[in-house]
Parts: C-alpha cells; structure tokens; sequence
C-alpha cells in the first residue's frame, strides 16, 4: 500500500481505520487531502 514508507505511522493508520465509521473516515480523508494535497 502506497501509505506504508519511512516516517508513516502504521499504527495510527489501522487504529482511525478501524476505530472511526466510514463516514467519519471520509472525514478525516477530506481533511487530509486539504491540508496535504494528497
């Protein structure tokens, strides 16, 4: 998977994804891409 390199918390990752409803990962994907362009 394209997230899993050098610097990138594996276990923040898998914690949001499993921890958080899909709508609340659209969310976060939103917010992400905002603040990071990808």
């Amino acid at each position: 998977m394209d997230f899993f390199f050098a610097g990138t918390d594996e276990r923040a990752i898998i914690d949001a994804l499993v921890t958080h409803t899909n709508s609340q990962r659209q969310e976060i994907k939103r917010k992400y891409k905002s603040l990071y362009g990808r």
